[in-house]
């Protein structure tokens, strides 16, 4: 039951938490760059946040299938 709990309450939790750290903590330092690198390396930090918890749940869903 901790596994199912883990795939459907945790992960999600930990996606948007790190989406929320980088809005938040990381916008007030990104703004020194300029409009567009700004917005490339914001964008960026965000997807590999996203990208990252989306592999951390693959693998533990694979892991729950063998």
């Amino acid at each position: 039951m901790i596994g199912v709990w883990w795939q459907i309450w945790l992960l999600p939790a930990i996606g948007t938490l790190a989406v929320l750290i980088n809005y938040f903590w990381l916008l007030a330092w990104l703004k020194k760059f300029t409009a567009r690198a700004w917005h490339l390396v914001h964008y960026g930090s965000v997807f590999l946040s996203l990208g990252l918890v989306w592999v951390i749940w693959l693998l533990q869903y694979q892991q729950t299938l063998s």
